[in-house]
Parts: structure tokens; sequence; C-alpha cells
């Protein structure tokens, strides 16, 4: 949205021109936001260059392993993507025992504070108040409940129960609606913005675990109201909820089908005797079909069978709940005087194996097996599928598989896509604590789970080239009656 000139009506709404209502004050917060960064700009480093003038490498590692609670498997690196947030808590919020001079007792202090003693003749009360603003301001879980991009956004706290709006340029670049960031947020002069941010959002169904979390906060302090006492006194718990799951969603993804096997496409060729023998051997393993519906779709010759397609269907009993019918476990293509099988791994290549070769006897012989490697797309599809919040499902994907290149793996998908969205209403959905989506849409906390479930939805509707891979969100909320 391109910003209002100064004779244009003002955006609040008064009926008065923006020069005379509202322009006034936006280009003071702008000086004042302005101001603010560059004073960052200017004392930050300086605070920086302390440390490392006071304080060796093992201070560092200390730090670092008290932040990821003595779990890092790591050395500190000045070059990871974490130290913008490692950084600002290791500057104000890390607390430091020292003893000064003339004192018995051990002092709790912070890197900031020791600083601001120091070198209290050397800085502007500007400088000393952004530092002293910053100190110790307490991280907690954020949803962001709107974004104006090159602007700010706003924070929902989840935790906390309060919403604030904040000024921050390069985050709101990146963020959308829903997403759940780990941050501490200051304020000087009006304005607010985050001392620290997590490099990484969490997805809008982690609001799962964030509220469990909360709900453990109070069990401990008797008390239904978060405060940021509260905060500080669970600062390690909720930061081990971040890192716990940022852990999960940035971990390489195990590619596996419907029962659990690891992905291994693959393709194996048998000799016939007789296409239309090995076709009324095997058409049982398309159950729900019958003789008739296949020999519609299969090609005959003189009344035999010549060419046929036999989807192989079946599926563990788990399996055929979660996609509510049988799954496609392979497909047999009869063409003339051989067939070639085509499964998704190892254990699907042995079971047809045996039961081709049961079947048919002496009438099909075994050529041999050609292992496909996942191509680039092909893989893009699969870690999707395997990393979803959907059980399996495969929206989110932003790659296309062309249907001359991939048109077993395009017809899998479709059909599983259906089939998901057919039986979603009616099975529980980890995302909302394991409640169906008819049972969340009864409860308040339900609801507001089914919105973070809507707004991941949002995402991946956005990143995905096909139709097939989007979820229809209207028409879930009009099954839930949610509109």
């Amino acid at each position: 949205m391109t910003n209002p000139g100064r004779n244009d009506p003002c955006p609040c709404g008064s009926g008065k021109k923006y020069k005379t209502c509202c322009l006034a004050s936006t280009e003071s917060t702008e000086f004042r936001y302005r101001r603010l960064r560059q004073i960052h700009a200017e004392v930050i480093p300086r605070l920086t260059d302390f440390v490392m003038d006071n304080f060796d490498r093992e201070f560092f590692e200390e730090a670092w392993q008290d932040f990821n609670d003595q779990q890092a498997t790591q050395p500190f690196d000045p070059l990871s993507p974490m130290n913008v947030v490692f950084m600002p808590w290791f500057l104000f919020n890390w607390i430091v025992e020292l003893k000064g001079p003339g004192r018995k007792e051990f002092v709790d202090t912070t890197i900031a504070e020791i600083f601001l003693v120091s070198e209290i003749a050397n800085l502007t009360s500007d400088e000393q108040l952004l530092l002293s603003t910053s100190n110790r301001c307490p991280y907690t879980l954020c949803e962001v409940a709107r974004v104006t991009p090159g602007e700010g956004m706003v924070l929902s706290d989840l935790l906390r129960r309060v919403t604030y709006e904040v000024t921050e340029r390069a985050a709101s670049e990146t963020l959308k609606r829903g997403e759940i960031v780990y941050c501490a947020t200051s304020e000087m002069w009006g304005i607010k913005s985050n001392v620290g941010t997590g490099p990484y959002a969490l997805r809008p169904t982690a609001k799962r675990d964030v509220f469990a979390l909360r709900e453990w906060m109070t069990e401990q302090s008797g008390t239904n109201q978060i405060t940021s006492e509260h905060l500080h006194e669970f600062e390690y718990d909720i930061r081990n909820l971040y890192l716990n799951q940022l852990a999960g969603t940035l971990a390489p993804p195990r590619l596996a089908n419907t029962d659990g096997d690891p992905m291994v496409p693959q393709k194996l060729y048998f000799e016939l005797e007789s296409a239309d023998t090995a076709f009324h051997a095997l058409k049982s393993l398309a159950k729900g079909w019958t003789a008739k519906e296949l020999l519609e779709r299969a090609e005959l010759r003189d009344g035999s069978v010549v060419k046929a397609e036999i989807e192989w269907l079946g599926g563990k009993p788990e399996a055929r709940a979660r996609l509510g019918g049988p799954v496609l476990l392979g497909l047999l293509k009869i063409d003339h005087e051989r067939i070639i099988v085509e499964v998704n791994s190892n254990k699907r290549a042995a079971r047809i194996r045996k039961l081709i070769e049961r079947r048919l006897g002496t009438a099909g012989r075994y050529l041999n097996t050609l292992i496909e490697p996942i191509e680039s797309q092909v893989q893009e599809m699969w870690n999707t599928a395997a990393t979803s919040p959907l059980e399996n499902s495969f929206i989110g994907s932003n790659n296309s598989i062309s249907p001359e290149e991939e048109p077993e793996v395009r017809a899998m998908m479709e059909e599983t896509a259906r089939q998901h969205w057919e039986s979603w209403f009616d099975l529980p959905v980890p995302a909302l604590d394991d409640m169906t989506p008819r049972e969340a849409a009864n409860t308040n906390e339900g609801r507001e789970l089914l919105e973070s479930l809507f707004l991941l939805y949002e995402i991946h509707n956005e990143e995905a080239a096909d139709d097939y891979l989007k979820a229809d969100i209207p028409a879930l909320r009009r099954e839930l009656g949610l509109e």
C-alpha cells in the first residue's frame, strides 16, 4: 500500500487532510526510529569490543553452553545464524557473578551493566538510555498477528497473553502471519523494537506446545497470569522449547512411505508366457475393483488381454484409517510378454515379487530390479510429505513434477491428497492436541489451534505450484461451521 500524499484524506478516518492530521506524528516516529538505529549502530560495536578486550574465548564458550542449557553439541561459532539471538542475550541477559573491590559477596550482573559502569564517562545520555532499556528484557514466544512488510508487525505474546506493535524493518520483510518467534522487546522514546529475535520462526502449529508450556508455568507459579518476572524465572524452559522445536524443524527428514518404510522407488521386471494369464492371476490385487472394471481399461486382442494396468491396493490398518481407504502400494503394468511393477520401498518390492512368483509359477520369470534415484524435484516433494504436519499429505511443495516425467508419482500424490482431505475432519491431528478437527471446532482452545493450523496451510498454499497440493481453507471452514 502506498503512503498517502500530504493533501490526501488521512488514513485514520478523521476526514482531515493527512498533512494536518497524522503526518506530523508519522514524521516524528520515523525521526525517533532513525535516531534509535543510529545510536544502536554506534554503541553496540563498542559494547562488543569491550567484551573482546576484557574476556577470553572460554567466556563465550561458557555463555554458549548456558544458552543451550549445557546441551550444545558444537562449540561457539562466531558465524552461526543463532548469533542474532545469542549475542543480544549474551550482552544483555546472561548473568555474570562478580565480586567488586572491597566486596565480600558476589553480585549478579550483566555484561551491559558492567560496560555501563566502566564506560559511563564516555557514553552520552541517549547511549546510556538505550543500554538500560535493552538490559534484562525477558525473552518470550510471540505469534505474528499482523505484518506490514518493511515497517513492523503486531506480536501476540502467547505466554503473557498481551498484544503489542513493534517497529522491525528487516524482520517484517520475511515473517508471515501466524508464525511464532522467540524474542525480547524493549521500548525507548515510545518505540518498541526487539532486542533479539531468533533467526528462524516456528510453524503456527507450535502454538499447541507453547500453550502446554504456559499451562505448566501457571501450575508451577500458582497463578493464571504470567508476568515478566515469570519469563525470567522460566527462561531456560522457554528457550528450550524454542530450540527443541527448531531442531525438529531443521533436522533432515526421513523419507518414508505410508507404511513407514524407507522410500526407495524401484521397478521390477518379469517375463511372461501370457499377458492374459498374468492378468487373471493378479487382478485380485486391485482390491475394490471388479474384473469387469479392470477389463474395461485393458487392451484386448481376440478376447484376450494384451495390455493392462493393475493397482496393488492394501496397506496397514493405521495407514488405511489415516487415508480413509486402501493405500496404493504399487502399480503393475502388463505389456504383452512382460510386467513392470512400480513400488517405492524394498519391503514392497520383496512382497510383490513373492506374490507374483507364487501366482504365476512357471508362467512368469523374474528378470531384474531397477532402483530409481529420487531426483531433485521428486526429492523436494517427498521431503514436504515427510515433514508436513498434515500426516503425509502433500500440500506445501514449491516444485512441480511434469506428467511426462513422473506420472505415477503425480497420480499417487493426487489420490493421496484427495483421500487425506476427505478423512481429515474425523482423524486426530497432532497439531490440534490429537483432537479431530470436528472436536477442536467445539472448544475455545481447539478453535484457536485450528486457526494456527489454517495459517500454516495458507503459508503452504502460497508456496505450492499445483492446485492439488493446496488446502481449500474456505471449504474446510464451512464444513466445521467456522465461517
